[in-house]
């Protein structure tokens, strides 16, 4: 049994050796998107006030040419508002979860693909006669935060994230270097809320928002 753990240990050391991990911190300029809530849709410009607790910032896992990033974007719908929303957000975040490829172009310049998946943790206030609503109620679950638990209620998967970027990166040393990246990112998140209606009967808002926005970023890599 101690052999055996011995074995499993070394292997994991040995992955672990072998990537490279990437912190970023930075901003995005989101474009107008349709977003759609039941049968009614309006047109927002979301903003993401990237330095704003919680913080947008981006994870990388790399091997070789491979990386798993998450990018804890955050949407503030503020502007186009319907009269029966009072907030609308997704701070916690609109994360997106990707599985990217790297390539070389020329120099310290790299180009990233990245397809997967946006998991939201959203904070909406509806009120009105449109949802049966004289108060106004907030759908907004617990366990959000700078780092999101996927595991705990209050976040939802679904639809589709992808992103192409090009970034310039720069070794300090040989296990520490800097990148700086602008990228173009598409999602587009579907969910479904459950709410109370004042005859307490539950009823549900399903959600899809689209985000079509640049970023920039700034960061720090470690490994290879």
């Amino acid at each position: 049994m101690i052999r055996i753990c011995f074995i499993v240990f070394s292997i994991i050391i040995g992955m672990l050796q072998a990537l490279s991990i990437d912190l970023s911190l930075g901003e995005a300029l989101n474009l107008s998107q349709e977003i759609k809530v039941n049968d009614k849709s309006f047109e927002s410009i979301p903003k993401t006030k990237g330095l704003k607790n919680p913080q947008y910032y981006s994870i990388r896992l790399r091997r070789d040419k491979l990386e798993f990033e998450l990018i804890h974007h955050k949407l503030y719908i503020e502007d186009g508002l319907p009269d029966y929303i009072n907030h609308f957000e997704l701070s916690d975040g609109y994360n997106l979860l990707m599985l990217n490829y790297i390539s070389p172009v020329k120099n310290n310049i790299n180009y990233r693909l990245g397809l997967g998946i946006p998991v939201v943790h959203p904070d909406i206030t509806i009120q009105g006669e449109e949802v049966n609503l004289n108060e106004a109620e907030r759908l907004f679950k617990r366990g959000g935060g700078l780092i999101p638990a996927f595991w705990k209620d209050g976040y939802y998967p679904g639809g589709i994230a992808s992103q192409i970027a090009l970034f310039y990166s720069k070794s300090i040393n040989d296990k520490i270097s800097y990148h700086l990246e602008t990228k173009l990112s598409y999602a587009k998140s579907e969910f479904s809320l459950d709410y109370s209606d004042d005859d307490s009967q539950t009823s549900n808002l399903d959600i899809v928002v689209p985000n079509l926005s640049f970023h920039l970023l700034l960061g720090i890599s470690f490994g290879k």
